[in-house]
């Protein structure tokens, strides 16, 4: 998958997941892909540090923990 089709997929899902309401219905979801994808570019190009599905999940929580609905 390209970059930009990784981008539209990527944005897609994180709109399915606020019409079904696991994310803050006004959360910017721009900013969340920057958000998600942020850290990784770091690690890969600036850090040398391994992406590792560890690493995947601890930015996963990180953000959907700022992204989630508020009680």
């Amino acid at each position: 998958m390209g970059g930009l089709a990784q981008v539209g997929a990527t944005l897609a899902r994180l709109k399915a997941a606020r019409e079904q309401g696991q994310l803050a219905p006004d959360f910017d979801l721009d900013l969340a892909f920057e958000l998600l994808s942020g850290p990784l570019y770091f690690r890969l190009l600036i850090s040398h540090e391994p992406l590792t599905p560890a690493y995947y999940d601890r930015v996963l929580q990180a953000v959907f923990a700022g992204m989630s609905p508020r009680p």
